[in-house]
């Protein structure tokens, strides 16, 4: 005869006290979890839309340089947004590039993978992912630097912290060792980088934020 399933002390069917105790411990614990990646998500949103209401996205969309030559030479401008513009920018743009911070790209990218509950919303984040890393590693114009080609992502890291924020000695000086056709070049590569980034950025965004309108986690 089948045999009918008892409440145990603890409102678990069939559960030891113990047991019991341990279960509504492991379903706070996901709950805290859960809590935590949905505050990552709004935190996520909240940085992309600082990014997007930012007064230099246009010029950050519109990035380009132009040459000039003659029999005597060359010269290379390249259309640079305004110095303290950047800075500002940076400062919330790095966040996304860091390992160490929560709203780190390959992070989100991860995670999202796991949470949603939309298919479709999964197979455009594999597709932006996929953009993601060829603006890390893939240049528009291949910058070959003593014998090695440089990633946007390594020239990136070159100006973020050896000229807009100063705070590594080493790369300062490899910037400074440039001459100064070779270093607008480089300069021309870190905001290229920066404009391929944001545009997956803000992409990424608008699948968080209908996501978390819509209830779309798991």
């Amino acid at each position: 005869m089948p045999q009918v399933a008892r409440e145990g002390p603890e409102g678990h069917s069939g559960l030891t006290p113990l047991e019991s105790a341990v279960k509504i411990q492991e379903t706070q614990i996901r709950g805290d979890m859960d809590q935590a990646y949905l505050e990552t998500y709004k935190r996520f949103h909240k940085k992309a839309t600082e990014l997007r209401e930012s007064k230099l996205l246009p010029q950050i969309l519109s990035v380009g340089f132009s040459v000039k030559g003659n029999q005597s030479g060359f010269s290379l401008t390249v259309k640079k947004p305004d110095e303290t513009d950047l800075r500002a920018y940076l400062t919330t743009f790095r966040q996304f590039i860091m390992k160490s911070e929560r709203i780190y790209m390959d992070g989100i990218y991860g995670t999202l993978q796991e949470h949603l509950g939309d298919e479709k919303f999964k197979g455009y984040l594999n597709k932006s992912k996929v953009l993601w890393q060829k603006a890390h590693n893939e240049a528009g114009i291949a910058l070959i630097y003593n014998g090695r080609e440089l990633s946007p992502l390594e020239i990136t890291d070159l100006f973020l912290y050896g000229d807009i924020f100063h705070s590594d000695v080493k790369k300062e000086a490899a910037l400074n060792e440039l001459p100064p056709p070779l270093r607008d070049l480089f300069m021309f590569q870190f905001l290229e980088f920066i404009h391929r980034a944001t545009i997956q950025i803000l992409y990424v965004d608008q699948i968080v934020n209908k996501a978390l309108e819509e209830n779309l986690f798991v």
